[in-house]
């Protein structure tokens, strides 16, 4: 096996387990928001701290049906490819709030927290060169204009520009 056949094969796996991990959690996603709805989730199923706190998003009027439809809108959006990058961040507080869900008012396995986590992981990984921008601290610069904005790392201009570094 020559070096390129190497990489063209590494990148064959890691383009499956990326497809493999948008199926997964937008059926996941999907089936969470669909379920309850359909009837086919049973109140023995939780514990009665999770049914409390079920009934009382039920009783907000809007919470818990907002929260099923972003569920269904966001495996949908997995599932067909749309939009990646922002489903993803759009679903990170969304899979957190099943974690802890699932890890203080039920009993059980965390199977499904844990197959989001994974799969939101894998995404994330998959496209970190669009989210590194968020943990950086930036200035942007010509806000009117109708281009995208330069963006100035101020690490990077300390080092580059200190005189422009000291008015900024």
């Amino acid at each position: 096996i020559t070096f390129g056949g190497f990489m063209k094969s590494e990148s064959k796996r890691r383009k499956f387990l990326f497809v493999g991990a948008r199926i997964v959690m937008g059926t996941v996603l999907l089936l969470g928001g669909v379920t309850p709805g359909l009837g086919l989730l049973t109140e023995s199923q939780f514990t009665p701290e999770a049914l409390s706190f079920i009934n009382s998003l039920q009783e907000t009027g809007y919470l818990y049906y907002m929260i099923k439809s972003l569920e269904i809108v966001l495996g949908t959006m997995f599932l067909l490819n749309l939009f990646i990058p922002l489903s993803a961040v759009i679903a990170a507080p969304l899979v957190i709030n099943i974690l802890f869900f699932e890890l203080f008012l039920c009993n059980s396995f965390l199977i499904a927290p844990i197959l989001l986590i994974a799969c939101e992981t894998i995404v994330y990984l998959e496209h970190r060169k669009l989210f590194n921008w968020l943990f950086k601290y930036q200035v942007h610069t010509h806000t009117n204009d109708l281009d995208a904005p330069d963006m100035i790392i101020l690490s990077d201009l300390k080092e580059k520009d200190p005189k422009t570094y000291k008015n900024v």
